[in-house]
């Protein structure tokens, strides 16, 4: 007779949780470089170009961080 043990536990080893948590940061860091980047780019621009897209100063950091981290 024959048993299989059906109580295995998903365990993750200490560098694999390194290694998630070392992605995290690089995709948060990504992430901060687009909205950094972008309302940059935004600020270059003169009030006439940003009226002449719709926008205003007072949108940019929101339109910023959108591009960056979603809606």
């Amino acid at each position: 007779m024959s048993a299989i043990d059906t109580s295995a536990v998903a365990r993750f080893s200490i560098f694999s949780r390194l290694a998630s948590y070392v992605a995290e940061l690089d995709a948060a860091f990504a992430r901060y470089k687009v909205f950094s980047r972008t309302l940059n780019e935004l600020n270059s621009l003169s009030d006439r170009e940003l009226n002449d897209i719709g926008l205003g100063r007072g949108d940019l950091k929101d339109i910023a961080r959108k591009t960056a981290y979603g809606a």
